[in-house]
Parts: structure tokens; sequence; C-alpha cells
């Protein structure tokens, strides 16, 4: 089963990975006590003469007043099943007087298993596996005696997925999460606080390269037993983007699309170090590493109101990101010297406007993405009351979307 999902957001050059729970819960209706709010989804099995289905005070009933009938119980038809997958099923149930178990059964798929709980609670799985998207699950009382039973059904689940991996959804988190593609391998990066939600999350990652394959590896942890789960998901990206994108790094789905970049021009100058020592033939060299790139580019933009934005965007004061898919190698994070707007020298109705960028390289940033986890137009409006308060504290929609920092 695969617990990565990976799907191409081609307007916003990125890619959304939805990490699914290590166990996919099909049917978690069962809610132990007095008020059982989906009863009525339940079908009845058997049901003979003196047989009565109904809650008690902690689990679903199944009384037997006299006679000696099989096959008192239950049905609970299953949707959403993803054929070829391990199901289970996983059920808790105790007993009174002298029935002498369950028979568990999905419909069409092979031989009952029997279960034989006794007076204190037990635990007990079922295990098919569906070959098609729906199923039935039986269970049934096997025999019991004229003195008649209580069955309790106390709790009621069914997964797929990783039957032998402990807990539940909500029991996994998110250890690490990488990228592979043409630009190195990496982490990728989240919010604070980012993790697994009930066994999935969902994040549009906007670092990724823009072309070739792009491979995402997840490990999720246990944390009750240090458990570990490792998933990977891989997308052919070949294709998809034709435009550049300039993005700042603490927030890359905040991007300016341009149309191209061109003019590039770039030196990478050594850190090594020549002394001319008098006397002596050679110099005295202290061998350094070759720096990062240090140049300029020009972007080409559709409009002035987009040069604007990329000229806003590198006068910000904070590393930027490029990607573009043309060229490997070539995409950078880097701090802007200076930029130019300027426009083509053609006496043309649509003119067409670029930015020149003077750049220097960096590092990729390793910091967790700005904004925070909870961050939404709900909380904006809780902390400004007005748009006018609002653009006091968030200048620009860059701002608003990050959020605040503190506090």
């Amino acid at each position: 089963m695969s617990h990565i999902t990976l799907t191409p957001l081609v307007g916003q050059a990125a890619i959304r990975i939805q990490i699914s729970p290590p166990k996919t819960v099909v049917d978690d209706n069962y809610v132990p006590g007095p008020t059982f709010d989906d009863l009525a989804d339940y079908g009845f099995v058997g049901g003979t003469p003196g047989f009565a289905f109904g809650l008690g005070a902690n689990a679903i009933t199944f009384t037997r007043q006299v006679g000696t009938a099989i096959g008192d119980g239950f049905s609970r038809s299953l949707t959403g099943l993803t054929p070829g997958i391990e199901t289970t099923v996983e059920f808790s149930a105790s007993r009174t007087g002298s029935a002498t178990g369950w028979s568990v059964v999905a419909d069409g798929y092979g031989a009952p298993q029997l279960f034989a709980p006794i007076t204190s609670v037990v635990t007990f799985t079922y295990t098919f596996t569906p070959t098609s998207s729906t199923a039935t699950i039986n269970l049934v009382v096997t025999q019991a005696p004229a003195s008649g039973y209580v069955m309790n059904l106390h709790t009621f689940k069914v997964y797929q997925g990783e039957a032998d991996l402990p807990g539940t959804p909500a029991d996994w988190h998110l250890d690490t999460l990488t990228r592979s593609d043409a630009n190195g391998t990496v982490p990728v990066r989240l919010p604070v606080g980012f993790d697994l939600s009930d066994g999935l999350l969902v994040h549009d990652d906007a670092e990724n390269a823009l072309t070739g394959i792009i491979q995402y590896t997840a490990v999720v942890r246990y944390l009750a037993t240090s458990t570990t789960a490792v998933y990977t998901g891989q997308i052919d990206t070949t294709g998809l983007w034709s435009h550049y994108y300039i993005a700042p790094a603490v927030l890359p789905a905040l991007r300016s699309s341009v149309s191209l970049v061109e003019t590039y021009d770039a030196e990478s100058r050594s850190s090594s170090t020549v002394f001319d020592i008098i006397g002596r033939q050679d110099p005295l060299v202290s061998i350094g590493v070759q720096r990062t790139r240090i140049g300029t580019l020009r972007a080409w933009c559709d409009d002035y109101s987009v040069a604007q934005d990329v000229r806003r965007t590198a006068g910000r004061g904070q590393a930027l990101m490029l990607r573009q898919p043309d060229y490997e190698g070539l995409d950078m994070y880097f701090v802007v010297t200076s930029a130019r707007v300027g426009q083509y020298q053609e006496n043309t109705p649509t003119r067409r406007w670029y930015v020149d960028v003077a750049f220097t390289e960096v590092r990729r940033p390793d910091a967790p993405l700005l904004g925070a986890v909870d961050w939404n137009f709900e909380e904006s409006s809780e902390r400004n009351a007005t748009f006018y308060n609002s653009l006091q504290e968030f200048p620009t929609f860059l701002d608003l979307k990050i959020g605040p920092v503190s506090g």
C-alpha cells in the first residue's frame, strides 16, 4: 500500500505530498458506552426467538434467553477498501453465561475464524485480503446452551495496511521527510510544529526541482516502542513547468513567475590565498575551497506589475530561491546586492519588462518555514479586527501569509 501520494500543482510549481497512516482506518464508528449513534447501520444475523440485540452499559449486547441457537450476532458492510491490501478487523468482547465464543468471517473470503472470549474483555483480530472495494463482516455467536448467555461487543475497528504495526494512526509521528531531485537529497522544510495528525500529513512542497524524477522518503515513528516505518514515492515532473520562479526562501510558496531568465553571468571565486615571499621562487599558498556563485541575471516579466513584485521580493532583505526547468545545477538560493527594473526598448503597444539582479549565492536554508501551523483567516481576524489594523502589522500579503513571528 502506497503511503505517499504525490500530486503536481502545476499552477503553483509545487508538489503536494500526502502521507497516509501506517494503518488506514476503514471503520471506527464504535464508541463504547450507552450512546452508540449508528447502531442502525449494523445488520442482524440470526435473531431467532429469544434473541435480543441492544446496548449495554459499555457495549453492544447480544442476549439469548432460551434455546440452542447458532449464529446470533450482527453484520457490518464495509466500503472504500483497497483491493489486494491486507485488512484487519480488530474487536474486543466479553461474555456472561456459557456461550462458546465468536465466529468471525468476511463474506466470500474463506472459512470463519473462531474466538472464545472469557468474562473479562479480550481483544481479537481477524485478517483477510479483499478483492473488491466492498466486503461484509459477520460476527456471530457460535452456539449457546438452553440456559442462555450474554455476549458483549466492546470495540470494533477495521484497518487496511500493515496490520503487524503497533498502535493506532494517532500514535505515529513524522521522524524525517526527505526529497531527492536534480538539486540533491535534502530534508523537506516544514513549518514549526508540523507533524502527522491521526497518521495523516498534507504539505505543498515548493522547493522541488522543476524537472526530472523527484523522490520523497518519509520515516514515521511509533513513539511508545520507537518502531519505525519507511515510505517512499516518486514522480516524474519533466515537461510540467516552463516558467522560471523567484521566491522568498522563508515561504517558497509565495513565488513570482517570470517568463525567462537570460544574460545569466556568474563566477565562483576561490578562497585560496597566495603570498609572495622575498627570495623564494614559488609563492606560499593557503589552499581554500571554491566559493559560491556571484553574478548577474536578467528576469523577463509578463508585465510591469510582475516586475515590481520581483523587485519588492528582492528588496525584502531575505534569501531568495531560483527554480527553473531547463538546466540542471542552475537552481540556487541567493541574496540580492542590487535590483533594477527596465523595459525592452521597442516602441510597441505591449512593452516587456525585466529585472536585472546582482546576486550572491548562499547555502540552502535549514531553518523551518515561517508561519505558524494554525495561522489562518480566523486567527488573523481575532488578532486584528479590521483590515487597517492588519495592514499596520503586516504591510504586504507575504507578511500576512507568514503571520506573526512571535507572540
